[in-house]
């Protein structure tokens, strides 16, 4: 009931969500679980981890929707606040466990991403259930023990496959600071650790081996070697700090309502300590601060040892006013996410998105099965709406005219105003010769914000 209500809703679409229901789309339709597709043709930006799970969740249904393709986020954010709470029990105790789990599911930032279908929640889920494993490994011997730790490799493994090498290194470093300050837990040895390892690169060794075969390597390097992985994406260089603080913002309005509570963990730090939640917390921070591409959503992991923190200290804290207080504002927070986008979201945004808005009326004016080429991300919504024609999303407006006169006469060409002032003169000056029909300018009937299309036709074949 937290997560549920209102999944389908349109009017808050987050970024690359179109994007990502539409890979799955293809993913279902071509029954290529091994190698993600977008419009036909490889997609490297992500491994295939999220867009299996949700192309099997189509599968089940029997139809693709946004709704469906978020409903594995859900299912990841239920399981990851399962996990929470057996962490908790077995370094704070039972109380403490449950007050973090109820408490995470609460908390903006990981109840907004539950309900998004993007990576990071079945990311987060996969380093908890690999935390988990390992936690249960530290607590056995023998057999039993390697079993465990073998599980949690293969769960880091399978985060390595949802969001590339970020997802390995998240788990070896949770797992890594677990055993600082508990008794309970013995740390692990060489050998433990080389089960865990190899079990991670065997589930990630099953992936990339077949791939590679298929296409010797072409795909894998294509994804190693994407702009999100370069030392400097955006060609800008800047401080230490800014890099250090970039994230400051985002975890701490992500965090709220436990945000409160920080006082509590800063009290139990200076009496006891660092926690290894805390640590936790705090050094997948430092890892993301030095991370060439830095998006706040990336934070997502960081809330759930957050939320291990808050609740250990404010049991600590062993007053029950603080205690009481805590419950409270979870209970609040737990009916804060229905409520908003049941009365709150349609006063702020009564209409569905631009993009919904715009590719419900794109399909009623374009021809069926004609070439349709944008300079922006339209396509996307288009595409996972039915439109059965041929979608090309350009990068820039020699590829844009070059796909748009290989799709013939009758090809459609698509500008949105988002490109900047400089862009869309280029843009001008690129198209300006082409035999082009005006078939829509300016904003759509539906209030779709400050957001409009231009849109145009082919009128002949190009010389």
């Amino acid at each position: 009931m937290v997560f549920l209500p209102f999944l389908g809703q349109q009017r808050d679409i987050v970024s690359r969500e179109w994007r990502h229901a539409e890979v799955a789309r293809e993913m279902l339709v071509s029954g290529d679980y091994l190698v993600p597709q977008l419009f036909g043709a490889p997609y490297p930006d992500k491994p295939p981890m999220m867009y299996a799970a949700i192309a099997l969740t189509y599968s089940l249904a029997g139809h693709a929707s946004l709704e469906l393709a978020r409903l594995p986020s859900v299912a990841a954010a239920i399981i990851g606040a399962v996990c929470v709470y057996w962490i908790g029990i077995v370094l704070s105790g039972r109380t403490a466990g449950l007050l973090a789990a109820f408490g995470l599911m609460g908390v903006q930032g990981y109840s907004y991403m539950a309900r998004s279908a993007r990576p990071d929640m079945i990311l987060t889920m996969l380093v908890l259930l690999s935390c988990l494993a390992g936690v249960l490994g530290m607590r056995s011997r023998g057999g039993r023990r390697a079993l465990w730790l073998v599980c949690s490799g293969i769960c880091g493994g399978l985060a390595l496959l949802t969001k590339g090498p970020l997802g390995i290194a998240f788990a070896v470093i949770a797992i890594a600071l677990l055993p600082s300050g508990s008794k309970s837990l013995r740390r692990l040895s060489a050998w433990d650790w080389t089960l865990l390892i190899v079990a991670s690169i065997g589930v990630a060794a099953a992936w990339a081996l077949p791939v590679y075969l298929r296409d010797h390597g072409t795909y894998l390097l294509a994804m190693l070697t994407q702009p999100d992985l370069s030392l400097h994406p955006d060609r800008t260089s800047r401080h230490f700090y800014y890099y250090l603080a970039y994230y400051l913002v985002p975890v701490t309005i992500g965090f709220l309502p436990l945000t409160l509570l920080a006082p509590a963990v800063v009290r139990d730090v200076l009496r006891r300590g660092w926690s290894p939640a805390l640590k936790i917390g705090v050094a997948f921070f430092f890892l993301l601060s030095v991370l060439p591409k830095k998006r706040p959503h990336y934070a997502l992991p960081i809330l759930p040892f957050l939320a291990l923190a808050v609740a250990d200290a404010t049991v600590e804290f062993n007053r029950r006013g603080v205690l009481r207080f805590a419950q409270i504002l979870i209970a609040l927070s737990l009916g804060a996410g229905p409520l908003y986008f049941a009365a709150i979201q349609p006063y702020l945004t009564p209409i569905r998105s631009a993009g919904a808005a715009f590719a419900d009326s794109m399909a009623k004016l374009i021809e069926p099965h004609r070439t349709v080429v944008a300079i922006d991300d339209i396509v996307e919504p288009l595409a996972f709406m039915g439109y059965a024609g041929r979608m090309v999303e350009s990068d820039g407006v020699d590829h844009a005219v070059t796909a748009l006169c290989a799709g013939g006469k009758g090809s459609y060409l698509l500008i949105s105003s988002e490109a900047s002032a400089q862009d869309q003169l280029r843009i001008q000056q690129g198209i300006a010769k082409l035999p082009l029909k005006p078939v829509l300018q300016g904003r759509l009937p539906e209030p779709v914000g400050k957001r409009y299309w231009q849109v145009y036709q082919l009128g002949a074949a190009c010389d």
